[in-house]
């Protein structure tokens, strides 16, 4: 007879255990492309939050006091030439790495001798004087020490303006939001403003590196499978950009780089209606403009 204080322990028995495993595996695999989800929206949430503020900065260095000609800037040299062109402002430089460059137009970018100045709307340099016409374009330097980042999922597009009658022009990173010393938003179509970027650090400026044909940005992303280490300047402790003049945009599209290739769409391979109908059609961007007068940036769509 067994004592009433006596305790009889069981153990769970293995069939007891696979359905407990298999009750959690379950719960796992119902739950995790919900907590997938989650995390991508929280990206492209911060992504897009972090856009704004590059904008706002951006605009309030080119704002700030002493600005509208390099005359008294001592933020960039202390004597500047009389005919190396007038202040160029301030560009926010969106890269393949995820990182937001606030740069400022510096005087005296030379590309072996030849002055990025005075250079008109079609893209040819001035004979000189200043002219109603010309954009005064003289290479961009970085100004902050610490880089805007995005998350490691939020992708990037940029919109050009460009004169064909179908959708605008996509473009992958690298590109510029540009403002002047006034304020504006600086923006042409891809024929015409850009902005000089020693992308390199070999201290010249090339008018003539600009985006390759077909050009695809994964190899200068760092946490993409494509991506090639020797893109990273260790001198400089930098990722170095893939060319050197680099277009404006007038808004941009974020949206999730995840979702981006699980739809079989790739940048160079993909033609500018494919993205633009998944994007825009499909709903799988939000789409950021930026003011020309005031550079506020507002959303043209909300996720559907």
């Amino acid at each position: 007879m067994t004592h009433p204080s006596t305790r009889i322990r069981r153990a769970f028995t293995l069939v007891e255990m696979l359905v407990v495993v298999g009750v959690i595996a379950l719960t796992v695999g119902i739950a995790f492309p919900t907590i997938t989800a989650m995390t991508r929206d929280t990206d492209k949430t911060v992504g897009i939050n972090a856009v704004g503020i590059a904008g706002t900065t951006a605009r309030a260095y080119a704002t700030r006091d002493k600005q509208g000609s390099f005359e008294g800037l001592d933020l960039i040299r202390a004597t500047i030439p009389a005919d190396e062109g007038s202040y160029s402002g301030v560009a926010a430089i969106f890269t393949p790495a995820n990182e937001v460059r606030i740069t400022e137009n510096i005087a005296g970018a030379f590309d072996s001798g030849f002055p990025l100045e005075r250079i008109d709307v079609s893209g040819g340099q001035m004979a000189g004087g200043d002219d109603q016409d010309a954009k005064h374009h003289n290479g961009f330097i970085d100004i902050l020490v610490d880089y805007i980042t995005l998350p490691a999922d939020a992708g990037v597009a940029g919109v050009t303006r460009d004169n064909s009658s179908g959708p605008p022009t996509l473009i992958a990173p690298p590109f510029a939001v540009w403002f002047n010393a006034a304020g504006g938003l600086v923006v042409g179509n891809l024929d015409t403003d850009h902005v000089y970027y020693d992308s390199n650090y070999d201290g010249d400026y090339d008018i003539s590196d600009g985006r390759p044909t077909n050009y695809d940005p994964t190899p200068y992303d760092p946490r993409d499978g494509n991506y090639q280490p020797g893109n990273w300047n260790g001198t400089q402790q930098k990722y170095e950009l893939p060319f050197e003049k680099i277009e404006t945009v007038a808004g941009l599209y974020v949206y999730s780089k995840r979702a981006f290739r699980q739809s079989g769409l790739a940048w160079g391979t993909s033609s500018n209606a494919q993205i633009w109908q998944w994007l825009d059609t499909e709903g799988n961007g939000t789409l950021i403009l930026f003011s020309r007068q005031s550079g506020v940036t507002f959303r043209e769509r909300v996720d559907r």
